[in-house]
């Protein structure tokens, strides 16, 4: 159909069950820093570990992330994607590159701005606070390969060389930086499935996706072979794969999170053990309220709680990819797949990771865990994809 043939649409609703499934993964996050954080905070105190001031932080912490979110969402869902969003995604992906080099930089440099936990070196220290530059990456990634991508497919060179150099040329620095310097493979499977799902909904022939998919698959096994605790994790992975038990009586660091990760799970049972009363996510799970939240939701609320977040998150790819194949436009469409592979994807990864159905990797399940710039910058994501909601065709 040619461009002047498409029916002009009108702006309507928005769809509001997207709000919804999220404003209800924000408030199991809420929740979660009561039933976690507050004893959490105590056994910290008491051990010495780290001195909180009073034992409601996490919740305090969470509250400003959440509203932090929220203010994103609203500026999203108002201010024009293509008049504004998309005009500045180079801007945008050009600052979040440098920041991200800067973070880089102050690693290997040793500098005080980096700010590392548990060997991973992922944020920056900015005044009293810290920012974590892959989730702004994300977003600028989602920004920018929508508007060259949509570019592409109209002049019909999705697939030629140019547009593989050019896709390279963004996507090899962005991994570099975040899975070698910032040693999170998990934000770096992210940023692979953004451009992969985008690539292929711009349409991006399956032969050609086997084989970016092969080079990818290479490249992320370079990567492990080059680090030997990734390897470990591997290796530990499969050990679990094979043995199931193995994972009891693995007692070396690299089995550690995932070990204390699986009892967590098993032992919240149906209903989970209640809030105020977890053992594992107060005091022997790393990154509780963070990484490892799902894990601490299964100890708290059980199966019950794992599902309803499983079903939430079902319920939110579907109404994103109902959207994007309702749009017309192929930016729009683009944004809000991005959107998808990002938010749904991310939390596919946590969960899998948390209960040994693919290697461990520290990432956030967004919306839920602890971190105000992946709050941010996910509620800012579905902000852009809420107001698009507008624009889709309705069905007659």
């Amino acid at each position: 159909m040619s461009q002047a043939a498409k029916p002009v649409v009108r702006a309507h609703r928005p769809d509001y069950r997207l709000l919804v499934f999220m404003l209800a993964l924000m408030t199991i996050g809420i929740v979660m820093s009561v039933a976690v954080g507050v004893r959490r905070a105590a056994y910290m105190n008491n051990t010495g570990y780290l001195g909180y001031e009073n034992s409601y932080i996490f919740l305090r912490e969470q509250i400003i992330a959440v509203a932090m979110g929220l203010g994103g969402f609203i500026v999203a869902a108002k201010v024009s994607v293509n008049k504004v969003l998309l005009k500045l995604a180079g801007i945008w992906l050009l600052g979040a590159f440098l920041l991200n080099i800067v973070l880089a930089i102050s690693v290997w440099s040793g500098a005080s701005l980096a700010h590392c936990s548990r060997g991973a070196c992922r944020w920056l220290d900015v005044g009293p606070t810290t920012i974590q530059p892959a989730e702004l990456l994300k977003l600028g990634l989602v920004l920018f390969f929508a508007m060259f991508f949509a570019r592409r497919t109209e002049e019909g060179s999705v697939t030629d060389l140019k547009t593989i150099l050019w896709v390279i040329a963004v996507a090899a620095p962005a991994l570099f930086l975040v899975v070698i310097v910032q040693s999170d493979l998990g934000s770096g499977l992210s940023i692979a499935a953004i451009t992969l799902v985008m690539w292929l909904v711009a349409g991006l022939k399956p032969r050609m996706l086997a084989i970016v998919v092969a080079i990818a698959a290479a490249l992320v096994g370079l990567t492990i072979l080059v680090a030997p605790y990734r390897m470990r994790r591997i290796t530990t992975y499969l050990d679990t794969a094979t043995n199931p038990t193995s994972i009891l009586t693995n007692y070396t660091d690299d089995a550690y999170q995932l070990r204390q990760a699986m009892i967590a799970v098993g032992s919240g049972g149906l209903l989970g053990v209640g809030a105020g009363n977890a053992v594992q996510a107060t005091s022997y799970l790393p990154e509780p309220l963070s990484d490892a939240v799902f894990a601490s939701l299964g100890e708290v609320f059980g199966l019950l709680g794992c599902l309803i977040v499983l079903v939430l998150f079902g319920l939110l790819g579907w109404r994103l990819l109902a959207i994007a194949n309702l749009l017309d436009n192929t930016a729009e469409r683009l944004i809000v797949a991005g959107c998808f592979a990002w938010l749904v994807g991310q939390a596919l990864i946590n969960i899998m990771a948390l209960t040994a159905l693919i290697p461990l990797t520290g990432v956030t399940l967004p919306f839920i865990s602890s971190g105000g710039t992946s709050m941010l910058a996910s509620c800012v994501m579905l902000g852009a994809a809420f107001q698009l909601s507008k624009y889709t065709r309705r069905e007659q």
